[in-house]
Order: structure tokens, then sequence, then C-alpha cells
């Protein structure tokens, strides 16, 4: 079975909304800062839907090398929603997968901020991935390193 209630809030979101619980946390990964490269799969449209989005998720810090297969599934949705909707007999014939695709395309833009109702909660900070990833650091390190009560 799956976890019950909604997803947690990366550790990143919680600081840049200046979240008392971003301090406590100490187990979240902490994924690699180097903006990830398109995979090899991807089709020419679906490449330069790619090289449109990566510029607006980067400049909100929200980039890391283990987001390449999950931004090129969101490229490949996007681009196969165009391709169907564009033509009157495919937006006839196939609804409900243009419906799934809508669905699918929802998801991404939440799960990346890229809706105005998923950036509302995230403050317009300029601390910058690597800053948070050592603020975070230090607070894992002084987690373990205090001393028992």
């Amino acid at each position: 079975m799956g976890a019950s209630g909604p997803a947690r809030t990366p550790t990143v979101i919680l600081a840049r909304r200046g979240a008392h619980r971003a301090k406590t946390r100490v187990d979240e990964p902490i994924p690699d800062a180097h903006e990830p490269k398109p995979p090899k799969w991807l089709k020419p449209k679906e490449l330069t839907f790619w090289k449109h989005l990566i510029p607006k998720l980067r400049g909100m810090c929200l980039l890391s090398a283990t987001d390449d297969e999950t931004i090129a599934m969101f490229c490949r949705a996007c681009v196969l929603y165009v391709q169907l909707t564009a033509s009157p007999a495919a937006v006839k014939k196939s609804p409900s997968a243009i419906g799934m695709l809508a669905t699918r395309i929802e998801r991404f833009n939440r799960e990346f901020g890229l809706s105005p109702a998923a950036r509302a909660g995230l403050a317009r900070t300029e601390l910058k991935r690597e800053r948070v990833a050592h603020e975070l650091q230090d607070k894992v390190t002084k987690f373990y390193l205090r001393k028992p009560a």
C-alpha cells in the first residue's frame, strides 16, 4: 500500500519558505546540485522543450542531476499532449488519453513548482542550492555531534 496523506515537502522548499521544520530535518538526502543532462532517448521536439524548461527550473534553484528522467518524462508528456490536441480527429478519437496526459502534466507542474499555486508558498529569496545544501549539512552535523540530554 502507498503512503497516506500528502507527499512530504522537500527540505529545500521548506527552507525557502522560512519554515521552522526545515531546521529539524536531518534524514533527507541532499541531491547533487549539478544540472541534469537530457537522456539520449529524447526526441528532437522533446529536446527543444527540455531546452526551454531547464532555464526556468535553474532560476528557481530546483535542479538536480537526479531529475533528468523525471524532466524528460515531463517533456515527452507535453510534446505528446500538443501533438494530440492539434488534431480535432485525435481529440475525438482519444479523449481519455488526452485527459490522462493533462493530469500527468498538472502533476509535473506541481512537482517542479511550475504553476502559480505550486509557487505560492515559496519565498522569493536569493538562496542558492549550494548554500541551502551547506546549511542543511551543518544542521545534520550539529544534530549528530550534540550531547545527549
